[in-house]
């Protein structure tokens, strides 16, 4: 395919040839058909010298794209030399024209960018995303770069075309969210706490920690093919409904049974919140073991509706004395509501019988952590007196601290006066006889 000005030229001589023809014909017909070729050729040379024009404006067009491109490029010829290149180009190397142009690209040091311009003279495209130094201004930065071969209008290979983008933004970000991945990384699968990520649409397990491995006694490989409802001993349309209120009312804190790989259940408190990973939510699971806890709990509940309905009258006080609780016998014996006696000492019971040496000897017996054991006589709201059989023991944790005195009562006033009456009658038998 000829070019414009090749075509011009030719027309020219073509012209030149029909004057000479004009000259030489003088019959009509011979005559008509140089006309009719000189019309012909008169159209062409307009064809041309619009086409011509339109070739300028398109290659005003062209270079104006290639300077104000958003992204580097370079035009480099058959021999990889450097012949073009953009502002953009310029400014992202941190380089200039001078060093720039005329530069072989041979000479490159990195030799993934050489190869993919090498590449680009054989009639190949390729790409490139990495580090990269500029030889020509020592600057270090991320880059994306496209190698293309580069053809004329007859479709002959003249050289080659990089363009260059500046991915620095794009790759801090990414480092950033790859360092932020690692951190959640590690701290999902070194901390010690049992945690767990699941499909909040399926109950898929989609991860389980190193914590959760241990506890549970499963593989990962094999925990990771289970769902939640595989561990969760509720029904699986329960272990649904829980998830779909942990989804719907925000809820963080559940309390489930939970099965082991050996078979046993345990009591789990379980803390969970919604995230979102890789376009899909996931119930973020944090898993504590709260059997113990539970069994202290039923333990205690049982010891305090033992406490509540005993008998015998029960008074817990602090380690100064101050009153925490009262059983019911120890309300209805003494008239007091617990209400009233809250924060109170014993001494709203004292009958007054007793002097300072017995109280003292009576508390530094239990501040040494001792038992006290014995009988008194207490009076009431109303101010009847009472005769009390007691035993007062201190609470002790197992670290041998002093927590405060639990003092377990027993109303023996009808013993005692019944003995009072016993000996009156035996005193009373005794004088009789010996005055006979």
């Amino acid at each position: 395919m000829r070019t414009s000005d090749q075509l011009s030229q030719t027309l020219s001589m073509l012209e030149e040839k029909l004057d000479a023809l004009s000259t030489e014909f003088h019959n009509s017909s011979s005559l008509a058909k140089v006309r009719e070729l000189r019309s012909i050729t008169e159209d062409l040379k307009d064809q041309i010298k619009n086409s011509k024009k339109a070739a300028k404006k398109d290659a005003g067009l062209y270079q104006q794209i290639f300077e104000k491109a958003p992204i580097g490029i370079i035009h480099f010829d058959q021999e990889g030399i450097i012949d073009a290149s953009n502002e953009m180009f310029i400014r992202i190397l941190g380089t200039s024209r001078e060093n720039l142009l005329g530069l072989n690209i041979f000479n490159l040091e990195n030799e993934e960018v050489k190869q993919g311009m090498v590449e680009a003279l054989q009639g190949k495209s390729t790409k490139y995303e990495g580090q990269y130094t500029s030889i020509t201004s020592g600057k270090r930065l991320p880059v994306r770069a496209e190698f293309h071969p580069d053809y004329n209008n007859n479709g002959e290979l003249t050289g080659g075309i990089t363009m260059l983008e500046d991915i620095t933004e794009r790759y801090e970000a990414e480092k950033k969210i790859a360092q932020s991945e690692e951190r959640y990384r590690t701290l999902f699968e070194q901390n010690q706490s049992v945690m767990m990520l699941i499909d909040a649409d399926d109950g898929s397990i989609y991860n389980a920690n190193s914590a959760a491995i241990k506890y549970y006694g499963w593989t990962k490989e094999e925990i990771t093919q289970m769902k939640i409802s595989d561990i969760n001993i509720l029904p699986a349309d329960k272990v649904r409904e829980e998830m779909e209120r942990a989804r719907k009312e925000n809820r963080s804190l559940f309390h489930f049974k939970h099965r082991l790989a050996n078979g046993e259940i345990r009591d789990v408190e379980v803390y969970s919140g919604m995230i979102f990973i890789d376009e899909k939510y996931f119930l973020y699971s944090i898993v504590h073991d709260i059997s113990e806890r539970v069994t202290a709990q039923k333990e205690l509940m049982k010891f305090k509706l033992g406490i509540e309905n005993s008998p015998n009258m029960i008074l817990i006080t602090d380690t100064e004395g101050r009153i925490e609780y009262a059983n019911k016998a120890f309300q209805k014996k003494y008239g007091y509501s617990l209400d009233e006696i809250m924060g109170e000492t014993p001494q709203i019971i004292k009958s007054g019988r007793y002097g300072g040496e017995f109280y003292r000897e009576y508390w530094e017996t239990l501040l040494s952590k001792e038992v006290v054991k014995g009988e008194m006589i207490n009076k009431t709201k109303q101010g009847e007196e009472i005769y009390i059989s007691y035993s007062t023991n201190p609470i002790v944790d197992k670290k041998g601290n002093l927590n405060g005195f639990i003092a377990i009562q027993d109303d023996v006033t009808k013993q005692r006066k019944s003995f009072r009456n016993h000996w009156r009658k035996r005193r009373c038998c005794f004088r009789r006889s010996t005055t006979v």
